[in-house]
């Protein structure tokens, strides 16, 4: 069963790339508002010029999104960086 995906790339995965895989929490948008402290309109303007990570599409067609854990963590750790390097 094809569920919109062009090729079936979770099928061609192989051993060695699988076990390098580790399921991530993700985030819909209200806990992404909520642990980061921005509204909605802030994150859109920030993924808009590069400077949040952009959110994975949940379905192929569909409206919902969720960020990963990672890519959070990353920002975050970002932020901090540069807070601590005095930007």
């Amino acid at each position: 069963m094809n569920l919109g995906r062009p090729d079936d790339s979770i099928g061609t995965l192989t051993e060695d790339r699988m076990s390098n895989l580790r399921l991530q929490k993700m985030y819909r948008r209200a806990e992404v508002t909520e642990v980061v402290g921005l509204r909605k309109t802030q994150l859109a303007a920030l993924i808009k010029v590069g400077d949040f990570p952009k959110p994975v599409r949940l379905t192929p067609h569909g409206r919902a999104v969720a960020w990963l854990e990672n890519d959070l963590a990353a920002w975050q750790a970002k932020r901090v960086a540069e807070r601590d390097a005095g930007a």
